[in-house]
């Protein structure tokens, strides 16, 4: 589920307190194929089948993730119909979306499942009484016969888009409610098997029973579905070791992807034709490793053939795909298509709109894109970018354009100074924002904006936070060692309280960099003021 749900998460993972600051609570958040076999899933395969296979990646892709609960929640029973099934696929055809990863799962499933250790989503939960549409609407969708995801892996196909499934590997949301619809009869009688025993919490990966109860779903979908991949979600949630158990989890959970692989090999030959693995890791490699998700590790024994580098619940503008890469090395060309949240993180700083999440918009969405295409992604991935979220017109921006780079540098961009929502358990991981600005001290930022602007404008926004004297305080700005000239204070910006002042500054063209820069602020009068956003607005 996604954070639109009413429901609060309390994140608290143990071990990871210091690498998550500011996580109180937060919401939840053959057939017609379109193309040569090969080339079905944006990956083009020098073997159909093998441990030893070698990929080579094709022109960048568009990966839309399909939320488990967003289609029922946001429809009407009314909906629930073969025409509705197509009608949500349709929305993504003739865009720049090549994916669409459609999940199935929580720590239920989503249709009348006969994988070992699982229920559906309506079983035992009265669903003919139910008020809540996730779950009413997918037993409305069983009873009248429907498979919405064998419905939407053929509608996929015929509208040229790449079907997979995403499943989600450690699912805890409503952590508070423990009779909650959506938790599973396997966790609630299994406690021995949670993460932080006796405390409530993710199950834990170590244990056998945990693992064989994924890999018997896993086998459904492969039975189930004709599918071009499966992406393995670490992320939802990213703990899956007691704390401090992590790198021997590690070494289990490379075994256990390795399983998958095998499975995936057998099914690809099964079916005639690839079926890739993705998988769903930290977006900064040590955390990702100290988590025990040696995605490097899978990457070079050829156990995926997608790697998506992605935060946990904000938006992290970023994710260093060059040192991924770089780490992967050359004897291994495996896709990496880093992942955008829908939200960055706010602060209180910023006012009751701002004050955990800034919705995503387009001309930031754009930023992120041509940042990441032009760091060395191969794809860019898109999580909780669900329909009914943005204006439709924005939305249909997003569809036609965030996949390319041609088609985002060429309209104005926002780039987000952001953080690393998960740190290595135990170190710190101090975010980026707000920072204070002292006289005659500089701080600084580092922002990576993709290719050099050689015209148009480029302007530093800078968001002080409510204080004493910030009305009369001055600052200077300097953009890789250049100064930069104030220009007029922004007025309202949106979400943003209309206590704060946002101060513009005027970037030098010349003094742009290709992909890294450095921006520094210094506080010119007497006192202090707090920085609370800063970013680089691009037009061309």
């Amino acid at each position: 589920m996604n954070r639109w749900l009413t429901s609060l998460l309390l994140i608290g993972i143990a071990g990871l307190t210091s690498a998550l600051p500011g996580y109180e609570t937060s919401e939840p958040d053959g057939n017609d194929r379109a193309a040569d076999a090969e080339f079905v899933s944006g990956v083009k395969q020098s073997t159909a089948t093998g441990k030893g296979k070698k990929s080579v990646v094709v022109p960048p892709g568009l990966v839309i993730n399909e939320d488990n609960s967003r289609f029922c929640l946001n429809r009407t029973e009314g909906k629930m119909t073969l025409a509705g099934l197509h009608e949500f696929i349709d929305q993504y055809a003739s865009t720049q979306v090549t994916h669409l990863f459609l999940c199935p799962n929580g720590m239920r499933v989503n249709y009348r499942t006969r994988a070992e250790g699982w229920e559906s989503i309506w079983e035992g939960n009265h669903p003919e009484k139910s008020k809540s549409r996730w779950m009413r609407n997918f037993w409305v969708l069983d009873q009248r016969g429907l498979d919405p995801y064998a419905v939407w892996i053929a509608r996929c196909r015929k509208k040229s888009i790449s079907p997979w499934i995403t499943m989600r590997m450690n699912v805890f949301s409503f952590r508070n409610e423990t009779d909650h619809f959506s938790h599973s009869t396997f966790w609630k009688k299994h406690p021995q098997l949670w993460r932080l025993r006796p405390g409530r919490s993710e199950l834990d990966y170590r244990i056998a029973a945990v693992r064989q109860r994924s890999l018997a779903l896993i086998r459904e979908f492969f039975e189930r579905y004709d599918l071009d991949g499966l992406d393995l979600d670490w992320m939802r949630w990213p703990a899956h070791f007691r704390p401090g158990e992590e790198q021997k989890g590690r070494e289990v959970l490379t075994e256990f992807m390795g399983q998958v692989r095998k499975l995936a090999d057998e099914w690809s030959v099964k079916r005639g034709h690839p079926i890739h693995i993705a998988a769903r890791v930290p977006a900064v490699p040590e955390a990702a490793l100290g988590l025990g998700l040696d995605g490097v590790a899978w990457a070079k024994a050829g156990l995926v053939d997608i790697l998506v580098p992605a935060p946990f619940l904000d938006a992290d503008f970023d994710i260093p795909v060059d040192r991924w890469r770089k780490l992967i090395g050359p004897t291994r060309q495996v896709a990496l298509a880093p992942c955008l949240e829908s939200d960055c993180r706010g602060n209180k700083e910023l006012g009751p709109n701002a004050q955990r999440w800034v919705h995503l918009s387009v001309e930031m969405t754009r930023g992120f894109v041509a940042a990441m295409l032009h760091r060395g992604a191969d794809w860019i991935y898109l999580f909780n970018f669900l329909e009914g979220n943005w204006p439709n017109e924005e939305y249909r921006s997003i569809l036609n354009e965030c996949g390319r780079l041609e088609t985002v540098v060429n309209k104005p961009r926002r780039h987000i100074v952001t953080s690393h929502d998960i740190g290595v358990p135990g170190q710190p991981n101090p975010p980026s924002l707000p920072r204070t600005l002292a006289p005659d001290k500089a701080v600084k930022f580092q922002l990576y904006t993709g290719p050099r602007p050689t015209t148009g404008r480029v302007v530093i926004r800078a968001v002080l936070s409510r204080n004493k004297g910030v009305a009369r305080a001055r600052v200077a700005a300097r953009v890789n060692s250049v100064a930069c000239r104030q220009m007029a204070d922004l007025g309202k910006f949106e979400p943003f309280a209309e206590s704060v002042r946002v101060m513009q500054f005027d970037v030098p063209i010349a003094a742009m960099r290709e992909g890294g820069n450095q921006i520094e602020m210094t506080l010119e009068t007497a006192g202090s003021q707090r920085v609370s956003w800063l970013e680089m607005y691009l037009v061309p």
